[in-house]
């Protein structure tokens, strides 16, 4: 999803405020993570301008959504996992050359061992 050049500045700040306001009125934060979940804007991400959205996370955290950063952050990680053992398998699979599987495996470590020892089910 992405958003219209116009409202990038604005989505940001309005998605924390968001947050922090259900935080701080006590709401349970899983069922409205689940609705964004299903309804497929749990890609926090897409909210923010292109050149911050590696800042999604510490955003969060920096603005006192932490149950929030956390979540996303441990979405990230299971979405990468099972995207690097999908292909992972099928190159297997194929018998491929061991050349061909460690690009993949290229990844940031922390999020890569976050991603590969995570046993928690979706």
């Amino acid at each position: 999803m992405r958003l219209p050049r116009q409202t990038a500045g604005i989505a940001q700040p309005f998605l924390v405020s968001f947050f922090k306001t259900l935080i701080a009125i006590k709401e349970p934060l899983e069922p409205v993570l689940a609705s964004l979940r299903k309804a497929g804007l749990a890609e926090l991400d897409a909210f923010f301008p292109s050149n911050k959205r590696s800042e999604v996370v510490s955003t969060l955290r920096a603005n006192g959504a932490t149950a929030v950063a956390d979540w996303y952050a441990k979405g990230k990680a299971t979405s990468i996992r099972d995207e690097v053992t999908k292909k992972v398998k099928v190159l297997v699979g194929e018998h491929a050359d061991p050349d061909e599987v460690r690009p993949l495996l290229a990844l940031p470590a922390p999020l890569f061992l976050a991603a590969l020892f995570s046993t928690d089910a979706r």
